[in-house]
C-alpha cells in the first residue's frame, strides 16, 4: 500500500437529511427511513417534494445520525434522505466511493461508541471527521472494493437465510402468545390441553374480536397509575459506567431489546440528594413512548427487580395496583400482535414516532380470573423460553458470520491481506 495518511475531514462531504414539510400516502420517490433501507416496506412514506430535500441514488453511503443504532453505515436505496441520516461522498480524486464505504464500515463500531445523547444516541460530525486513514492507490482501492463486494455478498446471503429462520421462530412465538392471552385458546381441564373456548362473546373492540364468555374488557387506567421517566437532565448527568453520586437507570434500549428488563444492563445518572424523580418498582410495566419506527412504538417490558432504579426520559412506567391483574400475564398480553398494531395505529410522527400516554391509559385490556392469568403466563414462560433458545443459537451463528465479515473488511482495507489487483 501507498501509506499516505489523510484526515477524513479533507476527503469527504457530509449532507444531513431534512424534514419534509408534508407526507403523502402515495408518490414516486420514497422517504429513506431505516425500515425502508432494511427492506421492511410495510409503511412506505412519500414526502411532498421541494428543493430543500436531498435525493439519493442506489448504493450511496449513508450514516445513521440519530437513534439506537447511531453510527451505523449502510448503503442506500433510491429515495429522499431522511432527517435522521447523513449522506457521505468522497470529494477527493484520491479516494473512491466504493472503497470509502468499506473504510467507514470498518470503523462502524467506533462510530456507534462515539454516539452520545442524554436519551437518544446522536452522532456528531466531529466524531466522523477526526479519523485519519491510510489511503492506497486507486487501483488497489478498486481491487479491494471488488473483492469485498463479492465476499461480503456471500456472507450476507448466509446471514439472510438464518434471519429468515429467526423471523419464522418469532412468528411462531407471537402466535403462541396471541392465542393464549387473547383467549383464542383456553385450558381444557378434561383434555389437559389448550383448546378453542366453547362459549365466546364479542369483546366490543374490533381489533380484539371474540373472547371467552367469562372474560371482560376494561381500560388499562383502572388497573394502576402511569408515571414519567427522568426529567430535567442534561448530557453531563449521564454515564454508562458507575460514578460518584450516580444512580442506576433503565435505558430505552433495555426495554427495546427485552421482554423482561435485563438487570445487567443499567446505565447511570447523577441524582442530587433531595432531587424528586420517579423510581421504578418491582412488577412495573415500562413503555417506549418514542421510537424510530412504528414497529417498536409502545414496546413494553416488565421490571422484575428489587433494586432502586430510575427510567429513561422517553419512556413511561405503569404501576399495577389491581391485585387481580397478574403482571406477567399483562406483559404478555401487550406484546401480542393486536396490541402492537394498536400502538402503531394511534402513534404519530414521521422521522420520530411518538405515543401519547392517554392511548396507553385508555387501551382496552382483558380481565380474567387471576389463576387463569397465572397459568397462561407460566405456560408461556416455558414455551417461549424454548423458542428464545432456538433464536439465540441462530443469532450466535449470525454474530460469528458478522465477525468473519468484519475481520475480512479490516484485513482488506488496512493491508493485512494482500488483494490481487488483476
Amino acid at each position: 500500500m501507498n501509506n499516505n495518511t489523510h484526515k477524513l475531514k479533507y476527503l469527504i462531504n457530509i449532507r444531513k437529511g431534512k424534514n419534509p414539510n408534508q407526507f403523502m400516502d402515495t408518490g414516486l420517490i420514497p422517504y429513506l427511513t431505516m425500515d425502508y433501507l432494511r427492506y421492511r416496506d410495510k409503511d412506505i412514506k412519500y414526502p411532498q417534494l421541494d428543493d430543500d430535500l436531498i435525493f439519493i441514488d442506489k448504493n450511496e453511503i449513508l450514516v445513521l445520525w440519530d437513534g439506537a443504532n447511531a453510527g451505523e453505515i449502510i448503503k442506500s436505496r433510491k429515495g429522499i434522505l431522511s432527517s435522521t441520516m447523513a449522506h457521505i461522498t468522497s470529494r477527493h480524486k484520491s479516494l473512491k466511493n466504493n472503497f470509502l464505504y468499506y473504510l467507514l464500515k470498518n470503523h462502524e463500531q467506533v462510530l456507534k461508541e462515539f454516539a452520545g445523547g442524554t436519551t437518544i444516541p446522536h452522532l456528531s460530525p466531529s466524531s466522523l471527521l477526526h479519523f485519519s486513514f491510510f489511503i492506497p492507490k486507486l487501483t488497489e482501492q478498486t481491487a479491494i472494493a471488488n473483492f469485498l463486494d463479492k465476499k461480503t455478498s456471500q456472507i450476507d446471503k448466509a446471514i439472510e437465510l438464518k434471519e429468515r429462520t429467526i423471523a419464522l421462530l418469532k412468528e411462531r412465538k407471537q402466535i403462541v402468545i396471541q392465542d393464549l392471552v387473547t383467549g383464542k385458546k383456553v385450558w381444557n381441564q378434561e383434555k389437559q390441553e389448550w383448546t378453542k373456548p366453547i362459549q365466546v362473546k364479542d369483546s366490543g373492540v374490533e381489533w380484539l374480536g371474540e373472547i371467552p364468555e367469562h372474560w371482560e374488557v376494561e381500560k388499562l387506567k383502572f388497573s394502576g397509575k402511569i408515571y414519567a421517566g427522568l426529567s430535567g437532565k442534561s448530557g453531563v448527568d449521564f454515564s454508562k459506567e458507575p460514578k460518584k453520586n450516580h444512580k442506576p437507570y433503565i435505558p430505552f434500549t433495555n426495554i427495546y431489546n427485552n421482554t423482561v428488563i435485563d438487570v445487567n444492563d443499567y446505565h447511570f445518572v447523577k441524582i442530587d440528594e433531595y432531587e424528586q424523580q420517579n423510581y421504578v418498582k418491582n412488577n412495573d410495566l415500562l413503555f417506549l413512548m418514542s421510537s424510530e419506527t412504528l414497529e417498536d412504538i409502545g414496546k413494553n417490558a416488565l421490571f422484575k427487580d428489587k433494586t432502586s432504579v430510575f427510567l429513561n426520559s422517553f419512556c413511561k412506567g405503569f404501576r399495577i395496583y389491581d391485585k387481580n391483574v397478574y403482571p406477567e400475564y399483562l406483559n404478555y398480553l401487550l406484546l401480542a400482535s393486536p396490541y402492537r398494531e394498536y400502538f402503531a395505529m394511534v402513534a404519530r410522527g414521521f422521522t420520530r414516532i411518538n405515543l401519547k400516554q392517554e392511548y396507553v391509559l385508555n387501551m382496552p385490556i382483558l380481565k380474567l380470573d387471576l389463576k387463569e392469568q397465572q397459568k397462561i403466563a407460566t405456560f408461556l414462560d416455558e414455551k417461549t423460553a424454548k423458542i428464545d433458545k432456538a433464536i439465540e443459537l441462530k443469532e450466535q451463528a449470525i454474530e460469528k458470520l458478522k465477525e468473519l465479515k468484519a475481520t475480512l473488511i479490516d484485513s482488506a482495507v488496512t493491508g493485512k491481506m494482500k488483494v490481487n489487483e488483476k
